[in-house]
């Protein structure tokens, strides 16, 4: 919800708030005037009163001029309040306010039923790559930025995505985006200030989710670290050792580039996956899963327990795949779906 509609609902809870008290207040005025009337019946006519809808002088308010005096009061006020109310509907209504409040509550339904979800905090310009390639897995993904261009671009480039407007490192907005059930929470905000400060939310919320931050000061990455980010990303430094790498290793840099970012119809890349338990390849030999005759992939790594600094790199046919391993491959989406569903995450 942009912040205009928030304060027309403000403004909208006010008035209707002061209208309520105004309506009982003076309700309580005609009681004391006529306490021979009944409570309900002061209600009824004074309501008549504010809206003007001439049902006639049900309490003879015109036999004494006190009565009167009052009576004009109430319709001056209370008339007046119930037509600014109105205004404020009527505003809400033509600029289409409405409208996104409306489309704001989807979306945090929808973020309140996803699970294993990834939260991007940020929609710049380093983040819209991220949230394209995201999307392009097909992965649930929910998307927070404060920034209208940057909500409707994203909107725009990708259909049916969750987009929240608010403040990424807000306890609410980030319960909106249903952080407890969430895998993922990438930082990608403006500055490391605010970017530290959400690892921190991020991990007091769900201290079993995983962060990723961006830290454009190199010299922070401890930082983060220490804050409970798992993986810190400094682009200053990616893309000056790129740059280095471009010079002294052009052709292995150059076949990394053209495994990362190919052609968008074949979408070569780098993935990995986990053998689960109930893995009908558990207990084989990559020889005996057939892995390249049924995918047309070759693993060129291999870790035991799932964690990256135990890799074997270009592991032999005869090695044994074990329940909650992974599996690191070069190729296309479709070969990685074929894989998940001869391994059985499919």
């Amino acid at each position: 919800m942009n912040s205009s509609a928030e304060l027309f609902i403000k403004k909208l809870f006010n008035v209707f708030l002061l209208t309520i008290l105004f309506v009982l207040v003076s309700s309580i005025g005609y009681k004391i005037i006529y306490p021979q009337i009944s409570f309900i019946k002061c209600l009824f006519a004074t309501i008549i009163t504010v809206t003007t809808v001439g049902f006639g002088d049900v309490l003879n308010v015109t036999s004494h001029i006190g009565t009167i005096i009052y009576t004009i009061f109430v319709i001056v006020i209370g008339g007046g309040l119930v037509l600014y109310c109105g205004a404020v509907i009527t505003a809400m209504l033509i600029e289409g306010h409405l409208h996104s409040i409306l489309i704001e509550t989807y979306a945090k339904r929808r973020a309140g039923k996803m699970k294993g979800h990834v939260i991007v905090c940020g929609a710049g310009t380093t983040s819209y790559h991220v949230i394209e390639n995201i999307y392009q897995e097909g992965k649930q993904l929910v998307v927070i930025d404060n920034n209208q261009e940057n909500i409707q671009k994203v909107k725009q480039s990708f259909k049916d995505i969750v987009v929240l407007f608010g403040d990424g490192t807000s306890e609410d907005v980030l319960k909106s985006a249903n952080i407890n059930e969430a895998a993922t929470l990438v930082a990608i905000l403006s500055n490391d200030r605010d970017n530290l400060f959400l690892t921190i939310t991020a991990k007091m919320m769900n201290p079993r989710i995983q962060v990723i931050s961006r830290a454009i000061d190199y010299s922070m990455q401890n930082k983060f670290k220490i804050a409970g980010a798992n993986y810190v990303v400094s682009p200053n430094f990616l893309g000056g050792n790129r740059i280095a790498a471009r010079i002294i290793n052009p052709n292995i840099q150059g076949f990394l580039e053209t495994i990362i970012k190919q052609d968008s119809d074949k979408s070569i890349n780098l993935y990995h996956i986990t053998i689960p338990e109930t893995s009908s390849l558990v207990g084989k030999s990559l020889m005996d899963t057939e892995i390249s005759k049924k995918t047309g992939l070759n693993i060129i790594s291999y870790s035991p327990d799932g964690k990256t600094e135990d890799y074997i790199f270009n592991p032999s046919a005869d090695l044994e795949i074990k329940p909650g391993a992974m599996l690191l491959f070069i190729g296309s989406l479709e070969q990685k779906i074929k894989l998940e569903e001869l391994v059985g995450t499919k």
